[in-house]
């Protein structure tokens, strides 16, 4: 996302209204900075990282689909059920827990002794 914003800033220094190669270096420099700070407030204070990052969302627990779980996720059954082919789990009711990771990422495990052959 930086990154995205950081080439907006300069695009705008190099074609728009703003033609200057300081103004670009100062804006990118400004959202290096402001980049950094927050990464930083984040590592140091566990209030800003509850408010700065996701929590994990448990989509299946003991073989029950948490529906409402996935509607506020904005998680499609489809979804679900491809990252559980990943795992090697084919039924929801084979499934101890799955979790929507903070990177978006979908954890599945089985109950012991339910993978797939």
């Amino acid at each position: 996302m930086v990154l995205l914003i950081i080439s907006n800033i300069v695009q705008n220094a190099m074609i728009g209204s703003d033609n200057s190669l300081g103004g670009g270096l100062i804006g990118a420099a400004t959202i290096f900075i402001l980049n950094y700070i927050f990464v930083e407030l984040a590592f140091r204070s566990k209030g800003m990282r509850r408010i700065m990052e996701a929590r994990p969302a448990l989509l299946i627990h003991n073989g029950r689909v948490l529906h409402d779980n996935l509607n506020r996720e904005r998680i499609t059954m489809d979804e679900l059920l491809s990252a559980m082919r990943r795992a090697g789990v084919v039924e929801p009711s084979k499934v101890w827990i799955a979790v929507l990771e903070e990177n978006g990422s979908i954890s599945v495990i089985p109950f012991k002794g339910e993978m797939a052959s």
